[in-house]
């Protein structure tokens, strides 16, 4: 086993890990979560839409992030 395969199989149980620890998001009033997806190794893509609109939308949060703010809407991030 090299070197190239030693760090490759390290980035996939990282990415393994972040998958399997998906945050938890209170959604503000008059939105909802239209699908989450796991970005790199510590980041996810939130994607979301307002209540009767067409419209998705999406921003990413990292492992650091608690809160995430739009506008006056606050969105509380709970990490496992």
């Amino acid at each position: 086993m090299g070197l190239m395969d030693f760090f490759a199989a390290g980035y996939l149980a990282k990415r393994a890990s972040n998958v399997a620890g998906r945050p938890n998001i209170t959604v503000p009033d008059g939105y909802e979560i239209r699908g989450m997806k796991a970005s790199g190794m510590n980041e996810w893509v939130i994607k979301y839409a307002k209540k009767g609109s067409s419209y998705t939308g999406q921003f990413k949060v990292s492992r650091n992030t608690k809160k995430y703010y739009m506008g006056g809407d606050t969105w509380d991030i709970w990490w496992p």
